[in-house]
């Protein structure tokens, strides 16, 4: 029973801070975390303090937040052997949480979003590359793939710091792959192919002299309008990030087995999906808009990616039900009444482990605007909800582009 109320407890008190969150209360939301962290949850709290910091502009904060909570993943490589035999025994809330896969690989694009912000592309990149090292990582982890193996928005993202920063040919290496990424996004999370993704690749084909992929593209994509690299360098740019919306959680769900004429339950996680008021935004520049284009639906992933590994947790059930009850059995050889009752503990203690990064956004939106160079008094985010009707106007601030350069942005909602 110990086990039960210090597992459960402890989500019980951080929900209270992710309803503060959504709020709009941080400080609060970020106090009553600290009261509920404990040492199973160690990366989360790293994960939501990481997200707290960068809703609030403290980037520095934020950006050692996830170093910490990167820390934290390296060390949980090396599994404890102690916690895995009492996950077995009582549940998984005895082993620490070490995230779902798609939850480590957005460390990176925060961070990237967070150093941008400061005006440290070189330090983007490093995550860029980070980022890369994630997937592989991954796609290495699986004997059969998952469907969660690459990540088509934090792909374009790292491709879009590449392009702002001059490299074209990394730029054009993660296009190809978030092109892929979003091919596959679209089969399986119903995520459309982003517009400003073909522009990016005959753009950034053309500038690199390949002109067998331009034709390539071309013919896949015969409506596509695009300007040329050259073009395009005399210009400015916009790039917003719309973080929207909160996170999905994970409720619990079980079903019962019968042993020997005792059941035995089987408990084990879903997502649900909340919903988010913005169905989109709109960038105003000056004279010049441009509206945002879902770029990760992480409801969806998250969704997907634990159907994926149904089959792994269900089995994990069924290995610790076997294990309940050979200790109940023995139990009842001595005392058949003291077997039932550990029966009953057994039953209540079978919990689905419903810990999850839930300060994340449900999903990420992107926007490429193109301007002249110059200084901007209003830039502006334009909210809406999925039937059009407006719901705010965001005033992000006077802004300056020069010329062949790229101004990023983000601005997360919370409902």
């Amino acid at each position: 029973m110990v086990a039960l109320a210090c597992g459960t407890g402890g989500l019980e008190k951080r929900r209270k801070a992710y309803e503060s969150f959504y709020r709009g209360e941080l400080d609060t939301a970020t106090a009553r975390l600290a009261e509920a962290e404990n040492s199973k949850d160690r990366l989360l709290f790293a994960l939501d303090r990481g997200v707290i910091a960068h809703t609030e502009g403290r980037l520095e904060e934020s950006n050692t937040a996830f170093a910490e909570a990167e820390a934290i993943l390296e060390e949980l490589l090396t599994k404890d052997a102690s916690d895995i035999a009492a996950s077995f025994i009582v549940n998984d809330y005895q082993l620490e949480y070490k995230g779902e896969d798609f939850e480590k690989v957005l460390v990176h694009p925060f961070k990237a979003l967070n150093y941008l912000s400061l005006g440290e592309p070189g330090e983007a990149l490093v995550e860029c590359r980070a980022l890369n090292d994630r997937l592989v990582e991954i796609q290495q982890k699986y004997e059969t793939k998952s469907v969660y193996s690459e990540d088509a928005f934090a792909r374009y993202l790292s491709g879009v710091i590449y392009e702002s920063e001059g490299d074209k040919n990394g730029a054009l290496v993660d296009y190809r792959l978030a092109a892929r990424a979003f091919e596959k996004y679209e089969r399986d999370y119903g995520t459309p192919f982003p517009e400003s993704l073909r522009r990016s690749l005959l753009r950034l084909s053309e500038a690199q002299g390949l002109d067998h992929l331009v034709r390539e593209f071309q013919e896949r994509w015969p409506e596509a309008e695009w300007m040329p690299y050259r073009d395009r360098k005399e210009q400015g740019e916009f790039v917003l990030v719309l973080e929207n919306g909160p996170a999905p959680v994970k409720e619990g769900e079980r079903f019962d087995v019968v042993v020997d004429d005792e059941i035995y339950s089987i408990a084990f996680p879903v997502y649900r999906a909340l919903p988010a008021e913005a169905a989109y935004g709109v960038l105003r520049v000056g004279e010049r808009e441009e509206r945002t284009e879902l770029m990760e639906d992480v409801s969806a992933i998250a969704g997907k990616d634990l159907k994926d590994r149904y089959h792994r947790v269900v089995a994990k059930g069924l290995t610790r039900a076997v294990v309940k009850h050979l200790e109940v059995k023995k139990v009842k050889e001595q005392n058949v009444w003291l077997g039932r009752i550990l029966n009953v503990v057994n039953s209540l203690n079978e919990q689905a482990d419903l810990r999850s990064w839930e300060t994340l956004p449900a999903n990420f939106q992107m926007v490429r605007l193109v301007v002249p160079p110059g200084f901007y008094e209003k830039v502006e985010l334009v909210l809406f909800r999925p039937g059009g009707a407006k719901i705010d106007t965001i005033d992000l601030g006077p802004w300056e582009v020069e010329r062949g350069r790229t101004r990023f942005l983000y601005y997360r909602t919370l409902s």
